[in-house]
């Protein structure tokens, strides 16, 4: 039995591939439904990951980095 995913807090039907929650400091990854990907998708899902939002910034520069594409910067703007 598969459980309902509770979409009572989502504030988007077709959100961006990135969204900033700025009240929790937050970046949040939308992907959907891929078909070479393992994981169970359902048909009209978004699927998300958090992060907060100095641990995104190492992760894409980490990115960069691994990618030789170090003249990329990512700019914080406050």
């Amino acid at each position: 039995m598969s459980e309902k995913i509770d979409k009572s807090e989502w504030k988007t039907e077709n959100p961006r591939l990135f969204e900033f929650d700025s009240k929790n400091n937050i970046v949040d990854i939308f992907v959907r439904q891929d078909p070479r990907c393992p994981f169970p998708f359902h048909e009209e899902d978004w699927w998300h990951q958090g992060f907060y939002l100095e641990d995104f910034i190492l992760r894409v520069k980490e990115f960069f980095r691994r990618n030789s594409l170090e003249n990329y910067r990512l700019v914080k703007l406050v």
